[in-house]
């Protein structure tokens, strides 16, 4: 947190001498660069001296009009770890390298001061005109980009930085296997397929292997000690760095929240002149309110926005939602008695109301552009750092009407609840896996003779599934055998008639018994797990009898437990209002007097951080 807050500081003195730029970006651009200047007009005289260099004279004003924005980290310990980097890891793709270089900062505490090196005061005029240079030659040389606009290719091709990584000459650091790939890629279109998005995924579908393992599943060690694994922004961010070395467009996209999950996320895009929007992303998502694409140009239209929030104010981050998903308009009457509100905001859920998009006040109305439907937001300003809210939460429709959250404390209903957070498809697969599984019993460790005690015949969402069995049937080995998946099991016991755990020796298939995991299955915690790679079972040394054997397959554990606490709220026009707190007795939870219609939220208030808001209609909860 206080390196981000030493990148905010930078960002806001950027938007306050910005905030005094003289009427011409160029001059002004030229004015910062202070003992600098020369550097930049050798660039400017360079391509004014040939009528030929005309267009390349408009991408160097291009460049430096915007340079004031960018910047990178510097200092001797800066340096110091870079230098160290390199000893670890010597031999690292070049896009790998400057992502690890642009951590202290960005991504990872950082023990010394950093100091923040503006573009506009160091760059120098090779370097400038070396990259001009390389840009065009793509420009000519790559046929997928003969329709690319020069506005495109002033943001997409030509900059010499995606981020914050140190000033270096990247864009011909391509391998020669790459460049042979590339020369390659002609054979295999027809010219009527030679656009940027069809080479792109031409390339993906080779390398998909290596990108995999190099930028998602890799952990890097650190000078530090520590291990960096690359999450989707650092892996995004690499991404960027190699298709912009082979000469395509690409883009780093920006969720910074959901709408209808925790957490947010970023993705490629791919800038292609053939398709509706220009370009392609790697997703098409159906919950993002906000997306914004990192930019070399600046938005000046952001610099009368107030600075307390990442992406929504960010000069550097274009608002591309409409190029993600469906996208409405909204507005709002403001009508605030005691403060003067300049500015609403609107928010998503996101473990309380996390802001998403920000607008000016006019004359009493707010208006927001291209928000993400089918979506729950909630409008409000800021009083003395609170949140101030004007109305309660609405779900916004596909097409673009508001349904608000209005409790009716009026007519109240009883709730039973399982759950505090939705079920996906991938934690529903981890039960799924488990379809068609049995549990038998032999008199031998080969169970050759098995008797099979319960076949699983549906899926079980994550629940703890109970199989009461016959104690007067003793056997000496148990076991759970997959239907021929691996499947991931958190949890099983054995009890005999006086509700005593039965404890033996764990067994089952070579595989599965070198999980170095495998006594996960039964130390009591629900979210550790072993694999199952064809059976595991218990040897209990003699004949037991058991009378039921529980077993919990990997989940969540956001669903009701036994001896857990848990408070219901619901959004009533100003907060959050209770409905009090209960110990659960059982899997399942009741509370009484809910107002119908309301918005609610369930919170474990003894573990766990994964919570949604619902509705409940029809004795079922309704995500959002």
């Amino acid at each position: 947190m206080k390196q981000f807050m030493k990148q905010h500081f930078l960002i806001v003195f950027l938007l306050l001498i910005s905030c005094q730029r003289s009427p011409f970006p160029l001059e002004y651009a030229l004015q910062s660069a202070g003992s600098n200047r020369p550097e930049l007009e050798k660039v400017l005289a360079h391509y004014s001296a040939n009528e030929a260099d005309s267009l390349k004279y408009k991408a160097a004003v291009f460049l430096i009009e915007n340079m004031p924005w960018h910047y990178s980290y510097g200092g001797e310990c800066v340096e110091e770890y870079r230098r160290q980097i390199d000893r670890l890891h010597p031999d690292l793709p070049l896009e790998i390298r400057l992502v690890l270089y642009s951590l202290p900062g960005n991504y990872i505490p950082f023990n010394c001061e950093l100091e923040g090196i503006r573009d506009i005061e160091v760059i120098t005029a090779d370097f400038l005109i070396h990259t001009i240079e390389q840009s065009f030659a793509q420009w000519e040389n790559r046929y997928w980009l003969r329709d690319l606009s020069f506005e495109d290719f002033c943001e997409y091709i030509l900059p010499y930085r995606v981020e914050n990584e140190p000033l270096m000459h990247w864009k011909d650091s391509l391998p020669e296997r790459h460049k042979m790939e590339l020369a390659d890629v002609a054979d295999h279109f027809a010219n009527v397929q030679k656009d940027a998005y069809g080479i792109y995924k031409f390339l993906k579908d080779c390398l998909t292997e290596e990108m995999l393992e190099t930028y998602i599943f890799r952990k890097f060690e650190l000078p530090n000690g520590e291990e960096f694994e690359f999450d989707c922004m650092a892996a995004v961010l690499a991404e960027t760095f190699f298709w912009r070395m082979c000469g395509i467009p690409a883009a780093k996209d920006v969720l910074p929240a959901y709408g209808h999950t925790h957490n947010g996320h970023s993705e490629i895009s791919i800038i292609d002149p053939r398709s509706t929007h220009g370009s392609i992303p790697g997703e098409i998502h159906l919950y993002a309110p906000k997306v914004f694409r990192r930019t070399f140009a600046a938005d000046r239209s952001k610099y009368s926005l107030p600075k307390n929030h990442p992406y929504i104010h960010h000069p550097l981050y274009k608002d591309v939602t409409s190029k993600h998903t469906r996208t409405a308009d909204l507005s709002f009457s403001v009508n605030a008695r005691k403060e003067k509100v300049k500015h609403l905001y609107l928010a998503v859920f996101d473990r309380g109301w996390k802001p998403v998009a920000v607008t000016e006040v006019k004359r009493g109305k707010a208006h927001f552009e291209d928000m993400g439907v089918g979506i729950v937001y909630i409008p409000f300003y800021y009083n003395d750092n609170q949140q101030v809210f004007i109305s309660n939460p609405f779900y916004l429709r596909a097409n673009g009407d508001c349904v608000y959250f209005d409790p009716d404390k009026e007519n109240t209903q009883q709730v039973e609840l399982t759950r505090k957070c939705k079920l996906d498809n991938y934690k529903i697969w981890w039960s799924k896996l488990f379809v068609n599984g049995r549990f038998e019993a032999s008199g031998n460790r080969a169970f050759s003779d098995s008797v099979i005690l319960h076949t699983v015949e549906k899926r079980t969402y994550c629940d703890k599934v109970t199989i009461e069995t016959d104690p007067d049937r003793p056997f000496r080995y148990y076991r759970f055998i997959n239907n021929g998946w691996p499947a991931d099991l958190a949890e099983i016991h054995f009890y005999d008639a006086d509700e005593k755990e039965i404890r033996g020796e764990v067994i089952g298939d070579t595989v599965t018994l070198s999980n170095e995991n495998l006594s996960d299955i039964n130390d009591n915690d629900m979210l550790s797990f072993a694999a199952v790679e064809s059976w595991v079972g218990f040897d209990f040394g003699r004949e037991v009898s058991v009378s039921r054997i529980d077993y919990l397959p990997r989940n969540d554990t956001n669903g009701i437990y036994p001896g857990m606490v848990y408070e219901l709220l619901y959004f009533d026009q100003h907060d959050w209002s209770s409905l009090g707190r209960k110990t659960a007795t059982d899997y399942s939870i009741r509370f009484d007097d809910v107002p119908k219609g309301a918005l609610l939220w369930l919170r474990n208030l003894s573990e766990g951080k994964e919570e949604r808001i619902f509705t409940y209609e029809n004795g079922k909860q309704y995500w959002y």
